[in-house]
Formats: structure tokens, sequence, C-alpha cells
């Protein structure tokens, strides 16, 4: 019996810091944040790269 209390505690406190986490994330809006520094360091590098046409 005291271990499944123990593993239900761990398990609620995993739950608990990765719904924070989330919280957090949603609250301050990085996932957006992270994406566009993520997208113009791409199109950087996109636009940076020495393109050949061939018609």
């Amino acid at each position: 019996m005291k271990k499944l209390l123990k593993f239900i505690l761990k398990l609620f406190a995993v739950v608990t810091a990765i719904t924070g986490i989330l919280f957090v994330i949603y609250i301050t809006n990085s996932d957006s944040k992270l994406i566009e520094f993520i997208y113009d360091k791409l199109l950087k590098y996109h636009e940076s790269k020495k393109v050949e046409d061939h018609i």
C-alpha cells in the first residue's frame, strides 16, 4: 500500500510540474517567440545561400 501511495504522489508531482511549465509557456507566449526566432534564423540562412538558376 505504501508503494502505491508513493507512486501516486510521484506521478502527481510530475503531472503538476509539467502542467506548471506548460502554463508558464502559454502565459508568456514563449512558444510563439521561439518559433519566430527559429524562423528568422532560417530565413537569414536561406537568403544568404548562393543559388544557381538553371533555366
